[in-house]
């Protein structure tokens, strides 16, 4: 799942709730003193489930958007001390969307290249297509009997997610 990710990363939340009981055949991947389990991954027979407690398919516009639409209730929890606050937080985030070059806006808001570059942000979602989506749906194409050859078009699938 962590293939070309940092050890240590920051990443977007967006809720309260947590993992609180891994299942059998289940492993816990990463954790920190938001909530304990920040991802899993679960085997069962001959299934295999990734699951994230953070985002990495929102970019800054989508997290800005989001904190927005919820500003009441972070500051309710206690993220923002007023809804002016929350506003201003917003806005530095749109500021820093419409301009990933800016250093200052980064550093005031505490956003690293984790969180700011695309291909490091969103690892795990192409590690879960390489590694399990792309497997699956070539085992399926690979029906007995099929005589035409579906490679070609299956690298060039592969090539695309690479």
């Amino acid at each position: 799942m962590y293939a070309g990710k940092p050890s240590v990363f920051d990443a977007f939340s967006s809720h309260k709730d947590e993992v609180r009981v891994i299942q059998p055949g289940g492993l816990q991947l990463a954790s920190n003193s938001f909530t304990t389990v920040q991802s899993v991954c679960l085997r069962y027979l001959k299934g295999e489930f990734w699951g994230l407690q953070y985002h990495p398919e929102y970019d800054l516009h989508e997290m800005a958007r989001l904190l927005h639409c919820r500003r009441e209730m972070n500051t309710q929890l206690g993220f923002f001390t007023d809804l002016e606050d929350a506003d201003r937080f917003v806005d530095l985030m749109e500021e820093l969307a419409a301009d990933p070059t800016r250093e200052d806006l980064a550093w005031q808001i505490g956003y690293d290249k984790d969180v700011l570059d695309e291909d490091i942000r969103t690892c795990e979602v192409k590690n879960f297509v390489k590694h399990l989506v792309l497997p699956y749906y070539m085992q399926c194409r690979q029906q007995p009997g099929d005589t035409e050859d579906k490679g070609v078009q299956d690298a060039a699938c592969q090539q695309e997610v690479a």
